[in-house]
C-alpha cells in the first residue's frame, strides 16, 4: 500500500512539475517579460532550485523526513499560487526557484522510500515510468485548464495535487 502512494506522489509531483513548466511562457508574458527573459529565469531558476536537494543529502534522521517532504510540497505549493496570482517579473523568477526548491526537497526522500524497499531494482524502473507519464499528463492537460479557466483555476489545478500529495506523503512517512 505504501509503495501504490509513493508511486501516485511521483506521478502527482512530476505532473504538477511540468504542467507548471509547460505554460511558463504564458504567464510570465502576463508578467511583463519577454520570451528571452523567461528562458532564462527558468533557466537559473533550474540552476538554483538545486538548493532544495540539499535537505535530503543532509539529513540522516528518518523522524524528519515526514516534515521536511511535506515543506517541499508547501513551498512548491505556496509558490506556485503566487506563481499564477501575481503577475510581477520577480514574483515569476522567485517563484520559479521556490517550485524548484520545493521540488527537489520531496523528491530524493520520496524515490528514497522506494529504493529502501527495492529488492529487485523493479521499483525504480517503473518509478521513471510513472514520473514519465505523470510529467507527460501534467503538460498535456496544462495549457487547455489554463485557456479555459484562467490562471486563478490553473493554480487550484496544481495544489490539489500537491496537496493529495502531502496527505499521501503524511501516511507514509509517518511510520
Amino acid at each position: 500500500r505504501n509503495m501504490r502512494l509513493t508511486m501516485l506522489i511521483v506521478f502527482l509531483v512530476y505532473g504538477v512539475q511540468a504542467g507548471q513548466w509547460a505554460i511558463c511562457g504564458y504567464v510570465g508574458e502576463q508578467a511583463g517579460l519577454t520570451g528571452g527573459q523567461v528562458g532564462l529565469y527558468l533557466a537559473l531558476s533550474s540552476l538554483a532550485g538545486f538548493l532544495g536537494a540539499i535537505v535530503p543529502s543532509t539529513t540522516h534522521d528518518k523522524t524528519k523526513r515526514r516534515h521536511l517532504v511535506l515543506a517541499g510540497l508547501l513551498i512548491m505549493a505556496a509558490s506556485i499560487y503566487f506563481l499564477f496570482n501575481v503577475h510581477a517579473a520577480w514574483v515569476f523568477a522567485a517563484a520559479q526557484v521556490f517550485v524548484n526548491v520545493g521540488f527537489y526537497i520531496t523528491t530524493p526522500f520520496v524515490t528514497g522510500i522506494l529504493t529502501e524497499n527495492d529488492a529487485d531494482g523493479s521499483l525504480m524502473s517503473r518509478i521513471l515510468v510513472i514520473a514519465i507519464v505523470g510529467a507527460t499528463i501534467g503538460t498535456a492537460v496544462a495549457g487547455p485548464i489554463y485557456t479555459a479557466a484562467g490562471p486563478s483555476v490553473f493554480a487550484w489545478s496544481c495544489l490539489i495535487p500537491l496537496a493529495v500529495a502531502a496527505v499521501f506523503a503524511s501516511s507514509i512517512f509517518g511510520h
